[in-house]
């Protein structure tokens, strides 16, 4: 299963991304937002990280063609980002 937590830096969206990377049913967690999501330091095992992708975005009116590329195929999407009024 391929999931998409857009929204990833934050509280609860590090913690979905944590565990979705430890659930041995979901093969690929990408983790999807406005800055580039790191793993904690206690994820990053080999294991681990070949089922992590980190995907930054600041137009979420026009994806560029990698997003498009990264999030395709997706199982899941959890959206999480929210919005900032101005």
């Amino acid at each position: 299963m391929k999931i998409v937590v857009a929204g990833s830096t934050r509280f609860l969206g590090k913690e979905i991304v944590r565990q979705a990377l430890l659930n041995p049913q979901i093969a690929s967690v990408v983790a999807f937002g406005r800055r580039d999501h790191d793993l904690p330091e206690d994820l990053q095992k080999p294991e681990i990280e070949d089922n992590f992708t980190s995907v930054s975005c600041s137009d979420f009116k026009n994806y560029p063609q990698y997003v498009k590329d990264e999030i395709s195929g997706a199982d899941v999407c959890i959206w999480l980002i929210g919005v900032t009024p101005g």
